[in-house]
């Protein structure tokens, strides 16, 4: 006899989801004025492994629960980071509507852009949230390849990235590999393609110099210009993001 195949529901089929709660609240007070936000419990533990700990200790003992604060930060940079959490989307300055009249004005706007993502990178990374860093890396990627810009003439930008990221950052490998492109044009003038080079960490230089002579050794019979890997947005999507038990490889 036939054995009879047993049936599948189609809740069966479905991907296990998780039911959030929307009714527990959290208070986060921001910057030196302490501005308000607040966010939802279940969403912000999720993403960020500070705020799962925030949670765990307030609710633990609720009769003495106090507002989490984060009195160091920049409200504008923490909106921007919430945003991510809540849509997986990354608001840059250009999204705001800002109109130049100039390309002086235009070329700020875009350094001002991406020291912007950059900066709530920083807070996504001290906050534990590692889907929203590798999205925001994204977003700078994305950023500098549409625009035709480079953060590789910032030395103010690379001061920024050094002291606020541990050594194996991929901030800071992404850092390296958009000078690493543009390297085979030092022949004639040193380090110029960066400004204010007394300014530039002396691990990024160390680091440039140190891709820079593992990528010719590989490549001692290319010409020079051929040695050199792709472009950061070129490279395989998960190239520059973090992860964990939590947080695998991209497919």
């Amino acid at each position: 006899m036939e054995e009879a195949v047993p049936e599948v529901s189609q809740q069966t089929l479905l991907p296990k989801m998780v039911k959030l709660d929307f009714s527990e609240t959290l208070t986060v007070l921001v910057g030196e004025t302490k501005q308000v936000f607040t966010v939802h419990k279940d969403i912000i533990s999720r993403r960020s492994s500070f705020f799962k700990a925030a949670c765990h200790e307030r609710w633990q003992g609720a009769s003495t629960a106090k507002d989490v604060e984060l009195p160091t930060d920049d409200p504008e940079l923490f909106g921007t980071y919430l945003q991510c959490v809540y849509t997986d989307t990354v608001v840059t300055h250009q999204d705001s509507g800002h109109n130049s009249n100039s390309d002086d004005d235009d070329i700020s706007t875009l350094a001002d852009c991406v020291m912007h993502l950059v900066k709530v990178y920083f807070l996504a990374d001290k906050l534990g949230d590692l889907i929203s860093c590798n999205l925001i890396i994204d977003s700078l990627i994305t950023t500098c390849k549409e625009r035709g810009v480079s953060p590789r003439r910032s030395a103010s930008l690379l001061e920024s990235v050094y002291e606020s990221t541990p050594k194996n950052s991929p901030l800071r490998r992404l850092m390296v590999d958009y000078h690493i492109h543009h390297v085979p044009s030092l022949g004639k003038g040193g380090m110029e393609f960066v400004d204010d080079v007394d300014l530039v960490p002396r691990a990024f230089l160390v680091e440039v110099l140190q891709e820079y002579g593992r990528l010719k050794a590989e490549c001692c019979d290319t010409p020079i210009c051929a040695a050199f890997g792709d472009l950061p947005s070129q490279r395989a999507k998960c190239h520059y993001h973090q992860h964990d038990e939590r947080h695998p490889r991209c497919e």
